[in-house]
């Protein structure tokens, strides 16, 4: 994998942490995923967010709208944001962590939200269920225990 850092339009400070972020990547992680991360690192370099820290949040929420459009971009820019924060890197919080967490695509099931589901309708259908619950977990899972 070649990355050209000279085509990335970052600020001298978020470059460096780019270039950090890069180089755990390629240590933790699969080339597959690192790649996935350095396409992150490229789509946001074409954003005014690449100017420097700390970002205006609602530059940085526009941007995570758009992200939106592409599932890999957006967890590969949020394991960036993530793995900044855990680092106490100035401009990195965890509250605007918490937000780019939330943010996600119509129709994706995160993992614990289908966790939970399966585990409410293992316990609906195990000890059965009144009417009026199972009217409410319709309305929350989208379907009736079968």
């Amino acid at each position: 994998m070649k990355i050209d850092w000279t085509a990335l339009r970052f600020s001298s400070e978020l470059m460096a942490i780019s270039k950090s972020f890069m180089a755990y990547a390629l240590e933790k992680y699969a080339p597959r995923t690192a790649q996935m991360f350095a396409h992150s690192l490229q789509v946001l370099s074409r954003t005014k967010l690449a100017n420097g820290l700390p970002w205006d949040k609602t530059l940085l929420i526009t941007f995570l709208e758009n992200l939106k459009k592409s599932r890999h971009d957006l967890v590969g820019f949020r394991r960036f944001y993530r793995w900044a924060v855990d680092r106490g890197i100035k401009g990195f919080d965890l509250n605007t962590y918490l937000t780019i967490k939330d943010i996600s695509q119509p129709g994706w099931i995160r993992m614990h939200d289908f966790f939970f589901r399966s585990l409410v309708l293992t316990l609906m259908r195990r000890f059965g269920c009144s009417s009026v619950l199972s009217e409410y977990f319709q309305q929350i899972l989208g379907r009736t225990p079968s």
